[in-house]
């Protein structure tokens, strides 16, 4: 590819659009800015993308001027993991890819998905300003030019992924330092440090890389350790490491934590014994130190480690230690201010209280931020999942304003935990840190709660005027082989959904809808399932329906649903959502009590289903899906009755599958463990199950999404999250350990209720 990209419009030449007022700025196009481009050319979105420099792949070209990288940087996630959805890195390359393949790679991508017609080379942007109505001015200007001409543009919104590795944070004592100071960003090789005396401050991914590549060189070099770390390798078991948690079920995070603490101390070592200060926090709990190679240095006696520095006095060096040292050079691999120079006024910071979801500015309408904060996973994936967001977000204000608005709101009220529950360290390069796999799992549920596509399958077109029947062969053809082979067609299905109103039951409900559902919703409330139907899209038309005031505890309460539903024009699924929890020891419930919680879990569901299998034999694709529970597998001792009813309901739906499979209706019982619902709030209040909480408490969004596509993908059991499923398998295999088994599921789970307890705490404050 050349060296250099023609620009798609030069500073005062802006890029044709009938509507320039209705595109969007994409500042950058390095990773982040190339993933943005490509979400929003997918969603049909305008925009114009502005970058200074003469190519793509911002940080990862060498020879552009003010980046940070250096002939020695690779990767620090391996390549299986580190690239754009539905864009896989070449198998050419290596497991952790150098910086010019990764530049080649952005390179490609960008001609891939057709984004170089629409990247203005060579504009540097100087200031963005908003103005009311949520459009925005950028000021620009040729790239390097201080006092060439400038232009304003309008833009409906701004897209800033400009990177984060620009300014260097070089602590102040170190600017008394009377030999050469270099910020990490000037270096470049080992080369022109030979015979110099060398004290590289940090010991980040880049200060460990650069204290290795100088230990061969440099006449002597120090390494200064403000704190200890973890190091981890870049392969274990002859695999890149970062790929042996993917694909198996997940453990609670203590222990992954704690088994992956004793295994690095059996491969690596403790890092005392190279002199090194013990890690001052867990495990996960800091920015990994990705690879061996510095402590091969120092065990050879090339790098010398050091602690805190003390003070500087000329070329004198005093350690917390007390040791003193002179040095020809100061490396400082200090870490990088994450700041937008265009913008300092409008995003103070990266913490969720500035950003939503790391990319939506909670302050300023109509304005994103793409790779200003930092993850413990492959960037290059997350970059696409908050750039989907973005871009279908900006399309439904065009095209769905009422989604939009909803969305507009949980941007302002929404604060979702991205910290995987670890507590990261108090350093400025945490600000802002989330947990690879809890953003994705916010992303996902986002996805699934809005009705968008993620970044693994590609956006759906919009579906404005289009008949249903056409958008749902969109759908299909969108959709991964595994979901088309359900062949359930939402946009003609009417769904019944007990249990409505319900924490669970209205995410469901609105998911159906999204989907193309016609929802017929059931509760024993009235009023609540008035606003519920009333609040439910229905984009194509749908005319959905309430039934409301019929208690499943009723012994005719099923005969009086059956003879509403016989007035429907068709019935194609039922989903059995309801439910309820009252808790206590067997001897203190009264039989009243034992009757009522029975019949509402599994009598009514089975007499309702009797009643309902009939008018489900007309439909093309019938299904039928249970909310079982996985107290319906796992037995816990606080609650004998809901666990009689669930595993009741659970030998029900697996009997049921077997006999409705000739009928060709497939039955599905979805096994959740907790769910963040007013249910459990009230259960963690009197007294839970210590167990539930081995686990955060699920999302309700989450476990709607795996409600709804067992529709699509019927399967006798199905458990949202995979750990339920592993131990529902491994009480299942010896029923003797549960006991055991049980006891330490407690014992683990009581930190948890005590932070979900505390968290509702705050949600009434």
């Amino acid at each position: 590819m050349d060296r250099k990209q023609e620009p798609a419009a030069a500073v005062g030449a802006a890029a044709p659009d009938a509507d320039p007022t209705s595109r969007v700025c994409v500042i950058g196009a390095g990773p982040a800015g190339l993933a943005a481009a490509r979400a929003l050319r997918e969603s049909g979105v305008a925009y114009e993308q502005l970058e200074r420099h003469d190519r793509v792949g911002g940080i990862w070209d060498i020879e552009r001027e003010g980046g940070p990288m250096y002939d020695s940087a690779t990767f620090i996630s391996s390549r299986t993991i580190s690239a754009f959805h539905r864009f896989p890195m070449p198998a050419s390359y290596p497991d952790y890819p150098g910086h010019q393949q990764i530049l080649e790679y952005c390179e490609r991508f960008a001609a891939e998905f057709g984004l170089l017609k629409h990247i203005a080379f060579g504009v540097e942007v100087q200031r963005i300003v908003p103005e009311e109505g949520g459009s925005w001015l950028v000021t620009v200007a040729p790239a390097g030019s201080k006092q060439g001409p400038s232009e304003v543009r309008r833009y409906a919104a701004v897209v800033c992924a400009s990177g984060a590795q620009w300014t260097p944070r070089v602590p102040e004592k170190l600017g008394l330092f009377a030999g050469d100071l270099l910020p990490a960003r000037d270096y470049r090789s080992p080369a022109s440090f030979a015979g110099q005396r060398v004290l590289v401050v940090g010991a980040g991914n880049s200060g460990c890389d650069i204290a290795a590549d100088l230990g061969g060189v440099a006449a002597r070099c120090v390494l200064s350790l403000r704190r200890g770390y973890w190091f981890v390798p870049k392969y274990l078991f002859g695999r890149p490491a970062d790929t042996l948690g993917t694909g198996g079920a997940k453990l609670p995070r203590q222990l992954r934590v704690a088994a992956a603490e004793a295994l690095l101390r059996l491969v690596v070592g403790r890092p005392q014994r190279h002199g090194l200060p013990r890690p001052d926090h867990r495990l996960f709990e800091s920015h990994p130190n990705v690879g061996t190679r510095v402590l091969a240095s120092i065990a050879s006696g090339v790098v010398t480690p050091q602690g805190d520095i003390a003070a500087v006095s000329g070329r004198l060096v005093t350690f917390a230690s007390g040791d003193c040292e002179e040095f020809d050079t100061i490396i400082a691999a200090t870490g990088y201010e994450p700041t937008l120079p265009y913008a300092p006024a409008l995003i103070s910071g990266v913490d969720d209280s500035e950003l939503y979801l790391a990319a939506f500015a909670r302050r300023h309408r109509n304005l994103f931020v793409l790779g200003l904060g930092e993850s413990n996973g492959g960037g290059f994936p997350n970059f696409d999942l908050a750039a989907f967001m973005v871009a279908q977000y900006l399309a439904d204000t065009r095209h769905n304003p009422g989604r939009a608005t909803r969305f507009a709101q949980r941007i302002h009220a929404h604060y979702p935990d991205l910290t995987g529950g670890a507590r990261f360290t108090e350093s400025p390069r945490h600000q802002g840190y989330v947990d690879a796999a809890a953003y994705a799992a916010a992303a996902a549920a986002t996805f699934a709660e809005m009705g968008w596509s993620s970044p693994r399958v590609g956006p759906v077109p919009s579906l404005a005027g289009v008949s249903p029947a056409a958008s749902t062969k969109v759908a299909q053809r969108r959709a991964p082989a595994r979901y088309r082979a359900g062949r359930f067609d939402f946009s003609t299905a009417v769904v019944v959904v007990t249990g409505a109103a319900g924490g669970l039951g209205t995410h469901i409900c609105h998911q159906l809808a999204r989907r193309g559902a016609t929802v017929v919703a059931l509760d024993s409330t009235e009023r609540e399932l008035v606003d519920l139907v009333a609040a439910l899209p229905a984009r194509w038309g749908q005319c959905h329906r309430s039934i409301g005031g019929i208690d499943l505890a009723d012994a005719t309460a099923a005969g009086r649903i059956a003879a509403e539903l016989r007035d429907l024009p068709r019935l194609d699924a039922l989903i059995s959502n309801a439910g309820m929890a009252v808790g206590g020891a067997l001897t203190e419930r009264s039989d009243d009590e034992l009757e009522r919680e029975i019949h509402v879990n599994l009598v009514a569901p089975l007499q309702l289903l009797r009643r309902t299998i009939p008018l489900l034999k007309l439909s093309p694709h019938p299904r039928i899906v249970l909310t079982g529970s996985l107290g319906g597998v796992v037995a816990m001792g606080t609650d004998p009755v809901y666990a009689a009813s669930k595993f009741g309901l659970r030998g029900a739906a697996l009997s049921l599958h077997i006999a409705l499979r000739a009928e060709g209706i497939p039955v599905t019982v979805v096994q959740p463990s907790a769910i963040d619902t007013p249910m459990l709030e009230r259960e963690a209040r009197v007294g839970a199950e210590p167990s539930q909480f081995l686990t955060a408490p699920q999302r309700p969004e989450v476990v709607a999404a795996e409600v709804v596509r067992s529709l699509v993908r019927p399967r006798p059991e199905a458990y949202p999250q995979a750990l339920d499923g592993l131990l529902a398998r491994l009480v299942m295999l010896a029923p003797g350990a549960l006991p055991r088994v049980s006891a330490l599921a407690d014992r683990l789970g009581k930190p948890g209720m005590r932070r979900y307890i505390a968290t509702l705490e705050r949600r009434r404050s």
